[in-house]
């Protein structure tokens, strides 16, 4: 029979196959910094929104692992908040989107990115790659109002998250883009909403909790 070191020992193996080199993370990193210095540039048109991109997923999270295949590419799921200057009550998604997708494809030509920009349901996608290949998913969104970050704030709260920890996430909630909802072209109020800010930040104080 297999003894407990040797599980040990096979489940430790397993691990170090699946998790990512430190390389990856420092790529993603690079990547992710380089698309917000673009997008805040003195000639975006997004600059006087104060775009912010931050890591979402697994990356964030520090718990992505490598493609099975080696040619296979990362996934690195991002998103960029629009901090000021737009509205639900003065931009349509399908604005927002459009806004963001022009400055990405100003970056894949400045950045000598051959394959074009895709468009998905919530995202921009860009295929980036050199020394690692990278699909990067790109949500625009901005902050949500009153009504979004309470419905985090009780979620949470119900839930049995202590009132500190529930209302410093919930300020973290955002609106997102979908091309599926019904009045994704019109001003509307129920666009969906997401928070994977806040999500980390919960995430991380579990971990510490448990340290």
């Amino acid at each position: 029979m297999t003894t407990v070191e040797q599980k040990n020992v096979l489940l430790a193996d397993l691990t170090e196959q699946l998790e990512l080199p430190e390389m990856a993370y420092q790529k993603a990193k690079e990547r992710y910094e380089d698309i917000g210095e673009w997008l805040g540039r003195e000639d975006s048109t997004c600059e006087e929104n104060e775009p912010h991109v931050f890591p979402q997923g697994s990356f964030r999270l520090g718990t992505a692992i490598r493609p099975l295949d080696e040619k296979e590419a990362y996934d690195l799921d991002l998103a960029c908040r629009l901090q000021v200057g737009l509205s639900k009550s003065s931009h349509t998604q399908h604005d927002l989107k459009t806004l963001l997708g022009n400055e990405i494809e100003k970056y894949r030509a400045a950045r000598g990115i051959k394959s074009p920009k895709e468009e998905m349901h919530r995202c921009w996608r860009l295929e980036y790659a050199d020394k690692l290949s990278f699909h990067m998913d790109i949500v625009p969104c901005i902050p949500a109002d009153e009504s979004g970050r309470k419905l985090i704030l009780e979620s949470m709260t119900k839930a049995g998250e202590s009132a500190l920890i529930a209302g410093s996430v919930s300020q973290l909630t955002v609106s997102i883009t979908d091309d599926r909802h019904p009045r994704y072209k019109q001003i509307c109020e129920d666009w969906n909403i997401s928070n994977p800010e806040g999500y980390a930040k919960w995430f991380e104080e579990r971990m510490n909790q448990m340290m």
